[in-house]
């Protein structure tokens, strides 16, 4: 019975230990994906600039 309460404890410290993973790579999508929206943003900026110094 004892072996069997410390295998419950590992699994829930296994457990909480992949929900901060999980909770870590959702904040590094959200880092990236913003990153990516401000590249797009200065690249479409860039792109204007060089629009209207050819016109």
């Amino acid at each position: 019975m004892k072996g069997n309460r410390l295998n419950m404890a590992a699994n829930v410290g296994t457990f909480v230990t992949s929900r901060q993973q999980l909770n870590v790579q959702r904040t590094l999508m959200q880092q990236n994906a913003i990153r990516a929206e401000y590249a797009a943003a200065q690249l479409a900026q860039m792109r204007h600039e060089q629009f209207t110094e050819e016109y």
